[in-house]
């Protein structure tokens, strides 16, 4: 569930795609994002489905999905 992405107004202002049914695929109201890793070669990138599943092989010229920043704080 931590890894679900729900696209703020901003990102859907900017083309960001949200999926608004539920089937064993999508679940309302989320998106996939990027994630800063690479994929199997120069095309691909790591992406986070709307379930939470992550794959490698999406290629980067994708345009309607999300960005997730990835910070890691030392308190």
């Amino acid at each position: 569930a931590r890894r679900l992405c729900s696209p703020t107004d901003f990102a859907l202002s900017n083309y960001a795609y949200m999926f608004t049914s539920m089937t064993t695929s999508y679940r309302t109201g989320t998106s996939y994002c990027w994630t800063r890793s690479a994929g199997p070669s120069a095309s691909y990138a790591l992406i986070v489905f709307t379930y939470g599943f992550i794959s490698y092989d999406n290629y980067v010229t994708y345009t309607n999905n999300g960005v997730r920043p990835a910070l890691r704080l030392a308190l």
